[in-house]
């Protein structure tokens, strides 16, 4: 079957109404006879209906299960040379922990958890260097700061002799700490005001997690954000440094990270750390110092693309490193140290006030917000880049947005997109009656990969071409990439560091969108969950048409609008692919983004392996399987390109998520039923899902829903037979969205049955008499939440909180009782408090 050739658009789909998407075309009408198998038949091969109980659970969920994290593994045929892109990696954090299904999944210390976060770190290390490299190439001085560094060496001579004589004869980690504190002290005292920072010790201090249910942590030292004074260091927004200390383990053996359990979890700890810094305060880059044997130290560099370490050194003989290391990291412009966004400022009162009056002539916000602080207590100036028509021509136009409103949710992995999405007005919008409302979208996009800015503009010509009607649809306002030359910023701020191979460094870039999105799971009823869900279908429809496959169809990436009660919308092209059609439209549109690519290289990208673990198609979790066993064995791994029938079963199977985690239902597996289907990594639960009709004990017209895309889903996955091909009908554009038109028409739909919240269970069921999780609480952009205020003092002087465009619950561990805390303190026999495991 060829299916890389345009369909034909579909002549019901031109210039219609406004906000409600179309009813499906007649059959055949989206694509051509060659490319869209015919409807698949109701009845036929399909499994019967007798509701059974017979859920048949794969002996992987039982073992392995509860521990998975849904984060896709890095794509094993991917060729050395990458002009297309490189498919999705496994992180740590608690994102993959939030779309785990069980109390044990979600623990911080699961085994699998633990894992993810040291596989993180291995492919994150970029290699040690001498210090000199860290000084001349990382943190360069615009003026000759020897003689600073010399009056400040000599300031602390008497406290380097001290620290000397006690570590000499030091037995455990916590005798470093006195001595290192003091020398520190007296350093810093060199430092101007405004930009000295406090530092103290926190080994037996809890510092309060960022991420709703992320256990906390117990740094051993932290150094204040430039200003931020050693009492006033309660948490990872006052935060500017840590430093751990280490009686014996180094985190490396020679040149390459020393595998010993304790130097791993040594590395994971000051990965951690560096995550919470780059996170709380939106950083381009960060740092993290660990003192070991005592007088051996190593200055680590995280960006979003890795980490490097330095050589070790020794602090009380080379006593030039940390002075020249701090008084660099805090002393290059005042109230800011090394690694600020230096494209963020914080309003001034005046400011705001004039942005909220703006702000107010939406009368959605003018009743959501009563008053200035309210709005507007941590907004933060951002630029950004949008479009302006000019004569005819698009021109773009550097302007400054005003954030407002709740902080915004954000991504948490260490590496990767670390997306974060504001809700903005423009500042040159003020005076507009109403303003516009924008989803900022900030993010660090691996440069190998197509800027999300063409599939929108490809998408968005081929609908003004046809004249499609694009009101309800997400659409992109502006674009930057803050790597590339501009008198406004300084572009080496905002690309992550070389990395072994060309195109793997991440570039910082900003892109404006409509309309402002709300979560999914805060769907107000199940019959407002399918009328989004059928809404981001149709928006597939239009997309594929245009040539553009989506890739990564979740619960994150479908959202409805924040000020109207309207249909859903799908975002986050971040990992779309082009078909030839498409690529053929990007050619001819706007040839000046095309570089040397070939048709060759767009085939290729579309067989990467993307999405989100618990939405992908059965046949790409299974190409997966065989791809990973067979580098294991060796030999040629499989492979399958991802088509428009994929996206189609991965919102089926986003369906199926909603109903078991946020509706009420009676399904035999009760709150296990999530994790018996969705956490293992393979295709074998859900086949088994689909294999008999199931009886959820859900409302009639949702139910048939499901039945009708269940029996899609069977024919395009049928088992082969000896010697015979698979005879599959890929689901339709079609077939579906009469699917969801029939199902919307049916009577007997509740009313008001909103999401309910979901707590994971535990696995023993005698544990799982917890009561129902509150609703969902409402937040824009995204599920995943973060309890950081967004920048209390700004990206510069302290913080941001972030908006991910990915899937997953802003709920971690949410029964958390004392006993099952990751922190603890503990009171020794004399009354002290010690510290427990970090």
């Amino acid at each position: 079957m060829d299916t890389s050739s345009p369909p034909p658009l579909s002549e019901s789909r031109r210039a219609l109404g406004a906000s409600t998407p179309p009813p499906p075309a007649t059959p055949g009408a989206s694509r051509s006879a060659s490319n869209d198998p015919k409807t698949p038949r109701r009845g036929g091969n399909l499994p019967s209906r007798n509701f059974s109980d017979a859920f048949v659970t794969p002996s992987a969920v039982g073992s392995l299960g509860s521990n998975v994290l849904h984060k896709t593994p890095l794509d094993i045929n991917l060729p050395k040379s990458v002009p297309s892109g490189t498919p999705r990696a496994a992180k740590g954090g608690p994102s993959g922990r939030a779309i785990n299904n069980t109390h044990e999944g979600r623990k911080q210390d699961a085994p699998l958890a633990h894992m993810m976060w040291e596989e993180s770190a291995d492919k994150g290390f970029k290699g040690i260097v001498p210090i000199e490299t860290l000084f001349t190439k990382y943190l360069p001085s615009a003026v000759d700061d020897s003689l600073t560094v010399l009056d400040i060496q000599q300031s602390t001579e008497e406290l380097v002799l001290t620290a000397r004589e006690s570590l000499s004869a030091a037995h455990n980690e916590n005798a470093t700490s006195p001595a290192m504190i003091d020398y520190l002290e007296k350093l810093l005292a060199q430092f101007p005001a405004s930009n000295k920072p406090g530092v103290v010790d926190t080994h037996s201090t809890v510092i309060p997690s960022l991420d709703e249910g992320e256990h906390d942590t117990m740094p051993d030292a932290m150094l204040g954000r430039p200003g931020v004074i050693a009492t006033k260091i309660k948490e990872w927004l006052d935060a500017g440094l840590v430093i751990e200390f280490k009686f014996k383990r180094d985190i490396f053996k020679g040149d390459k990270i020393n595998p010993a359990i304790q130097s791993q979890e040594a590395l994971v700890q000051v990965t951690k750390n560096a995550r919470s810094l780059l996170t709380a305060h939106g950083a381009c880059h960060v740092y993290v110092v660990t003192v070991f044997q005592c007088s051996q130290a190593r200055i680590f560099r995280f960006d979003r693309a890795g980490f490097i370490a330095t050589e070790a050194f020794d602090w009380l003989e080379h006593t030039d490193v940390l002075p020249r290391f701090l008084y660099r990291m805090y002393n290059t412009y005042p109230g800011h140290m090394v690694g600020d966004d230096d494209t963020i400022s914080i309003p001034t009162a005046q400011e705001k006030k004039n942005m909220y009056d703006a702000i107010c002539e939406i009368p959605f916000y003018n009743e959501k917000y009563q008053d200035v602080a309210a709005a507007t207590k941590d907004s933060l100036w951002i630029k950004a880049r949008v479009f302006r028509v000019v004569n005819g021509e698009r021109v773009d136009k550097v302007v400054r947005c005003f954030t407002f409103g709740e902080s915004p949710l954000i991504t948490d992995s260490l590496f990767g997109r670390a997306t974060r999405v504001y809700r903005v007005v423009l500042e040159d919008d003020r005076y507009e009656s109403p303003p516009t409302v924008f989803a900022l979208k900030d993010s660090w996009r691996q440069a190998c990969r197509r800027p999300e800015v063409d599939f929108y503009d490809v998408i968005a010509k081929h609908c003004e071409v046809n004249a499609i009607d694009m009101a309800g649809m997400a659409r992109c306002h502006g674009s930057v990439d803050l790597a590339d030359t501009s008198p406004d910023w300084k572009s080496l701020l905002h690309v992550t560091m070389d990395p072994e191979e060309a195109g793997l460094e991440r570039r910082h870039t900003r892109t404006l969108l409509t309309p402002f999105g709300e979560p999914l799971r805060n769907f107000t009823s199940t019959k407002a969950l399918v009328r989004a869900l059928r809404s981001a279908v149709y928006h597939l429809q239009i997309a594929s048409d245009a040539g553009v496959l989506h890739r990564d169809v979740s619960e994150g990436n479908i959202l409805f609008p924040e000020t109207v009660a309207d249909d859903g919308f799908l975002v986050d092209w971040d990992y779309a692919g082009f078909t030839e059609y498409g690529f053929q439209q990007l050619q001819a549109h706007f040839p000046d983004r095309v570089n040397n690519e070939s048709m060759k290289d767009i085939k290729r990208s579309l067989k990467d392996f993307t999405g989100t673990f618990p939405f992908i198609a059965i046949k790409l979790l299974n190409m997966q399987a065989k791809a990973a066993a067979s580098t294991i064995r060796g030999g040629d791994s499989p492979e399958i390109q991802h088509m428009w029938y994929h996206d189609l079963e991965s919102v089926y199977w986003l369906l199926v998520w909603m109903m078991l985690r946020h509706t009420e239902h009676s399904h035999f597996r009760g709150i296990l039923a999530c994790h018996d289907l969705f956490d293992t990594q393979d295709g074998k639960a859900k086949f088994n899902w689909i294999s008999e009709a199931q009886e959820p004990g859900i409302n009639g017209p949702l139910y048939e829903l499901l039945e009708q895309l269940r029996d899609m889903v069977v024919l395009q996955n049928q088992l082969q037979r000896r010697n015979q091909k698979a005879r599959i009908e890929p689901m339709t554009y079609t077939a579906v969205l009469q699917a969801f038109d029939e199902c919307l028409a049916l009577p007997n739909w509740p009313d008001g049955d909103k999401a309910i919240g979901f707590n994971p269970p535990k696995l023993r069921p005698d544990r799982n008499n917890q009561s129902p999780a509150p609703p969902a609480v409402s937040q824009a952009g995204n599920s995943r939440v973060t309890r950081a205020s967004a920048a209390k003092r700004g990206s510069h002087a302290a913080g941001l909180d972030e908006v991910a465009l990915a899937s997953g619950s802003s709920t971690a561990v949410s029964d958390a009782a004392p006993d099952s805390r990751e922190i603890k303190k503990h009171k020794a026999n004399d009354g002290t408090v010690t510290r427990g495991r970090k």
